[in-house]
């Protein structure tokens, strides 16, 4: 029986002259690689729909004896229209869609993060680009809580610094896992901030970069993994077209 799976596309990779892998974080079932194979019918033109972070609609006979399913239909009721027209939000979309696979491609099924994952998206699509310098940042530090590894915010001006082995802010800066002040305050800006917040707050690019630098080795700490990236020079590039300030 064909079960109708919605899910968020993560990576694509050429199997061959006629078809594609491409893994997906679905809602009910966590990670999910499918193959999709070329369409030359216009009525289902899989490629369409075929973007980083996009949202599709699956028909799969699951098996679940099977590491890779088979799709037989896609759709969307989401074609993300500024999202494809903007390279700049392709690029941010392309960043975290590069993070999400390496992070969640082990056995991970959350509604919540899913449903997270989905209005982040649909707010990329509909924030004006100019606004969107800090979106992906404001992604990184809310996944925290939905994988379990959210620092405490214990800032404070006797506390100033984050230490990322700890998970915490403390007193002294002795350690090599711990934060310069300015990074530390940002740490402590995001931790607490709401969407709208986080995308108003005027970050220069240097301390941007730092940050996330500091994000990405966070992540490395708490999941014991080693992230590689092939879109972070193009999205710092970004920061670039839009003021920042000193």
């Amino acid at each position: 029986m064909h079960e109708t799976i919605e899910g968020i596309i993560l990576k694509r990779i050429p199997y061959n002259d006629k078809s594609s892998i491409v893994y997906l974080y679905t809602q009910n079932y966590g990670f999910l690689p499918v193959i999709v194979r070329k369409s030359n019918s216009s009525k289902n033109n899989h490629a369409a729909f075929i973007i980083p972070m996009g949202i599709i609609q699956t028909e799969i006979k699951l098996n679940h004896t099977r590491d890779i399913q088979s799709i037989s239909k896609i759709n969307s009721e989401y074609y993300l229209l500024s999202l494809r027209e903007s390279y700049d939000k392709m690029n941010i979309a392309q960043f975290l869609s590069e993070f999400l696979y390496q992070i969640l491609k082990y056995p991970h099924t959350d509604q919540n993060l899913y449903l997270f994952l989905k209005e982040w998206i649909l707010k990329l699509d509909t924030t004006p680009i100019e606004l969107c310098s800090n979106i992906h940042i404001f992604a990184l530090i809310k996944l925290l809580t939905f994988l379990g590894i959210e620092p405490e915010n214990n800032f404070s001006q006797k506390l100033p610094y984050f230490d990322l082995k700890q998970a915490c802010f403390t007193e002294h800066l002795p350690s090599d896992y711990i934060e310069q002040k300015n990074i530390s305050e940002l740490w402590s800006f995001f931790l607490s901030s709401h969407y709208e917040n986080a995308l108003l707050k005027k970050v220069s690019r240097n301390n941007k970069n730092h940050f996330i630098k500091s994000i990405m080795n966070y992540y490395t700490l708490h999941l014991d993994i080693k992230l590689n990236f092939t879109t972070l020079e193009v999205l710092q590039a970004i920061y670039e077209d839009y003021p920042q300030n000193a």
